[in-house]
C-alpha cells in the first residue's frame, strides 16, 4: 500500500525523486532499457520545460503534490516572478534579470 513516502531511483547517471516506489522502479527499468538499446537515459521532466515559467509551475505541482502548497508569501513571490520573467526562455535568464 503506498504510505505517501518519496523514492529515490538512480539508472543511467540520471537520478529522480517518486511519490511512488513502483513509478521509481518503472523509471529506472525505462531508463536502463533506452541505455541497453543506445539511446539517451529519460530527460526529466525539467529538461522539457521551456520557459521560466514551466519551471514555476512545475515547482508549485511539485509542492501541491507533497502536500505543502505555496503559503500566501511564495505565492506572491512566484506570482510575480512568473508575470514578470514567465515568458522567458530558461537560457536566457541571468542574475541581473532576476535582480531587476
Amino acid at each position: 500500500m503506498d504510505t505517501g513516502s518519496r523514492s529515490d531511483a538512480r539508472a543511467a547517471g540520471r537520478a529522480a525523486t517518486f511519490h511512488r516506489r513502483d513509478d521509481a522502479h518503472k523509471w529506472a527499468r525505462q531508463a536502463e532499457t533506452r541505455v541497453d538499446q543506445g539511446l539517451s537515459p529519460n530527460k526529466s521532466s525539467a529538461a522539457r520545460l521551456a520557459t521560466f515559467g514551466d519551471r514555476i509551475d512545475l515547482h508549485i505541482h511539485d509542492m501541491c503534490a507533497v502536500g505543502k502548497p505555496p503559503l500566501r508569501s511564495k505565492a506572491a513571490t512566484l506570482a510575480t516572478l512568473k508575470n514578470d520573467l514567465g515568458n522567458e526562455r530558461i537560457g536566457h535568464i541571468d542574475r541581473a534579470m532576476l535582480i531587476e
